[in-house]
């Protein structure tokens, strides 16, 4: 009523007469007819939510405006403005009010367009669910709920790669969940990920593109064992593009923790002296070093690290000193470094099957088999620890074998021997594994050319591929 009576107020004038009512109706006109620069484009800054729920049907709607109530095309750069993005959910919305909630704010963030500029909203949702199950992946301790995590997490970034073609983190992700898995297959599969990734106009993020590709053709070349020089070339090439396009910046440690990989692949095949694989391996055992300093918890480079030392040991190199270049805390007997290294990175993993098959091989070099009761069944127990954590683990087998031998224990050996070569697919594998296991027997005295005969020629039923449906066609 005091409203009422305030506009019934008449104003006088000199030659004017006026209802205050009025005359507020005419200044807000006037107000909104005089050009106003920034007027418009707030309202068309503003983004618009609408949620209707009838029934089990609940609908949302995304839109800019053009000044007016009408929804206006989205403009996130795209030449062609899409049609404005609703999102129709046929269920009950107190059942769904959490998921329709996500949904809206990653459409409002493809609207926006400035925290994902070019990004499609599914994508994003997709991958932000992927990075949530990796995370939990990586925190779980339980194996089972752990390997769910990661298979959803691998569900989720393939999900985004379908979703938006251009999402390139996606694929670099899913890339390098797949190289992980060090299998003939998803190694081809990550290769064609990462390829697709290097198309981003991002520099800084082509570095992790082209350092996932070189640690794919590196696992190539050692776990697969293929062994062309096209293979290591093609590694050592993205692993310089890497650095190239780091620029001026500091290199991620996982580029560093790639370019140790890359140097040493080859386990300096060409060296003929402890002095050469010196040099050979230090500056790759430096790069690991800087790795590990700016990730001391990441468990693969404490293996990695330990990996490189125990090839030196293998390879007849007792210890490193300051004079050889090496890291001041890696000064001393290489095999109890490499020890250190591969049983930190158990702490940090007990899953980590790698360096319980590495702790297997080392247990078995010369250092350690000079006290044979004591670092024999040390040695058997990480060898079927990490067979353990992988029952199809190729290497694992391999490695196992090659470490009864070298304690001469050749009945012991030829199960582990002949599982390696049942697992392995490729006849390179094949070929590798025979030639790693006649390098050992030869060394070994009392052995007859009958049991050399066994290990050369096993049962050639080993050495075929199983039926092309049992590897994915």
């Amino acid at each position: 009523r005091l409203e009422d009576d305030l506009k019934n107020i008449l104003v006088k004038a000199k030659f004017f007469e006026a209802r205050l009512g009025t005359i507020v109706k005419l200044l807000s006109w006037l107000v909104h007819r005089v050009p106003a620069p920034y007027r418009r484009r707030y309202m068309t800054s503003l983004i618009h939510v609408l949620l209707v729920s009838v029934g089990e049907e609940a609908q949302i709607q995304i839109f800019r405006s053009d000044g007016s109530e009408s929804p206006a095309p989205v403009d996130d750069g795209d030449p062609d403005p899409k049609p404005p993005m609703t999102l129709t959910h046929i269920t009950a919305i107190q059942d769904q009010d959490y998921n329709l909630l996500r949904d809206a704010a990653f459409m409002i963030l493809q609207v926006h367009g400035k925290t994902f500029p070019g990004l499609d909203w599914q994508s994003m949702r997709d991958f932000t669910d992927g990075m949530d199950a990796l995370d939990v992946y990586r925190r779980t301790a339980d194996p089972d709920a752990a390997e769910e995590k990661y298979s959803e997490a691998k569900k989720c970034f393939r999900q985004a790669t379908v979703a938006d073609p251009n999402h390139h983190e996606a694929f670099c992700f899913l890339g390098s969940m797949l190289v992980a898995e060090r299998t003939e297959e998803s190694i081809g599969e990550a290769i064609r990920f990462f390829t697709h990734a290097l198309e981003t106009p991002r520099l800084e993020f082509r570095a992790f593109v082209n350092a996932g590709l070189a640690h794919c053709y590196a696992q190539q070349w050692h776990r697969l064992a293929r062994r062309q020089p096209s293979v290591l070339a093609k590694a050592r090439k993205h692993a310089a593009d890497a650095l190239r396009d780091c620029g001026t910046t500091e290199p991620d440690p996982w580029i560093r923790y790639t370019q140790a990989l890359v140097i040493i692949i080859d386990e300096g095949s060409d060296c003929q002296t402890p002095e050469e694989l010196k040099q050979h391996f230090v500056p790759a055992i430096t790069e690991c070093r800087q790795a590990i300093k700016a990730q001391p918890e990441n468990s693969l480079f404490h293996n990695t690290l330990g990996w490189m030392l125990l090839k030196l040991v293998e390879r007849g190199v007792a210890e490193l000193t300051t004079q050889d270049g090496a890291p001041q805390e890696l000064v001393g007997n290489a095999a109890r470094k490499a020890k250190v290294s591969f049983k930190r990175s158990i702490e940090l993993s007990s899953a980590n099957k790698l360096s319980h098959a590495n702790l297997c091989l080392l247990y078995a070099t010369e250092h350690f088999r000079q006290d044979k009761p004591q670092y024999l069944p040390r040695c058997e127990f990480y060898g079927l620890e990490s067979l353990n954590i992988d029952p199809n683990y190729i290497n694992g087998y391999r490695d196992l074998a090659v470490s009864m031998l070298r304690y001469g224990e050749v009945d012991r050996a030829y199960p582990y021997f002949e599982k390696a070569l049942d697992l392995s697919h490729a006849i390179e594998k094949d070929q590798e594994i025979i030639a790693d296991a006649l390098r050992v027997l030869q060394t070994l005295e009392g052995v007859t050319d009958q049991e050399m005969q066994r290990w050369r020629e096993p049962n050639p039923e080993l050495l075929k591929p199983p039926p092309a449906h049992s590897l994915g066609g």
